[in-house]
């Protein structure tokens, strides 16, 4: 499943902790899909503050056309913005890579910007409340409180710079969520009430507030398992994929059967 939000007071909120504020180095990673592009900004990914120069901590969403990313030293707050706008209505695979001398974006695996910065990341004024700190969907300051309309699966959350080959390798698969420093993992397949559980081995569950769970759609993935035929239902973890559907196509064991795949595709 994923998770609808409305646009409006919709919004997973996470108790902040020191295990979901990495100083030197992450990785962000959301699939999305944007429902609409009315006002500026939109969050996917929020544990940041800023407002009157004052900034703090980490941030992945979109600034109402691009895909966005920013962080903060405490002195200075470096922004990368998507190089291309973004669709409505069709899902992307988004990831922001920090690693202690740049910030990067990529948008499906692909490298969409990037900027120069240094230093550790400062989160003084992300703790000042515990309204503001990690919130998916939202953001919230001391003055400013957004919303976003898009359906969201897969966050996740490391203490690690990911590479480039890292993203591509799990951008269309589930994880087991014992992988080496992944903080959190939010499916959206595990809930309880408005409880919406971690699936990293850190237990940081999150609350639901005023959301929607939805089939997902996000990704489906070989599995191989009954032949090499690409229209086999039993050889994909979802739907057979079609136009703009996001497919991952990865090495299995010996017993399972590679895709046949005509054509030159991307």
């Amino acid at each position: 499943r994923a998770v609808s939000l409305s646009g409006g007071n919709s919004y997973a909120k996470v108790t902040n902790s020191s295990g979901l504020q990495p100083a030197n180095a992450f990785t962000l990673e959301a699939m999305v899909k944007m429902n609409s592009a009315s006002g500026t900004y939109h969050f996917i990914i929020d544990n940041g503050f800023a407002t009157n120069q004052l900034h703090g901590g980490y941030t992945l969403g979109t600034d109402g056309t691009k895909f966005r990313t920013w962080v903060s030293n405490g002195t200075v707050r470096t922004i990368v913005l998507a190089d291309e706008p973004f669709e409505l209505n069709r899902w992307y695979h988004i990831a922001s890579v920090y690693d202690g001398q740049t910030l990067t974006l990529y948008v499906d695996g692909r490298k969409a910007g990037s900027e120069h910065m240094t230093g550790e990341i400062h989160y003084d004024r992300v703790n000042d409340s515990p309204e503001y700190g990690l919130n998916l969907g939202r953001y919230k300051d001391d003055n400013e409180e957004l919303y976003a309309e898009m359906v969201m699966d897969e966050i996740r959350i490391w203490s690690i710079p990911r590479t480039p080959e890292d993203i591509r390798h799990t951008m269309m698969t589930n994880l087991s969520g014992n992988e080496p420093g992944l903080l959190a993992y939010y499916r959206f397949d595990q809930t309880d009430g408005t409880i919406l559980y971690d699936q990293s081995v850190n237990g940081n569950n999150a609350t639901l507030f005023n959301t929607t769970l939805t089939e997902s759609g996000a990704f489906t993935t070989w599995l191989g398992t009954d032949s090499n035929n690409w229209q086999d239902q039993a050889n994909w973890t979802g739907s057979v994929p079609g136009t703009n559907s996001n497919a991952g196509i990865y090495t299995w064991n010996a017993l399972s059967f590679n895709p046949i795949i005509s054509g030159s595709p991307t």
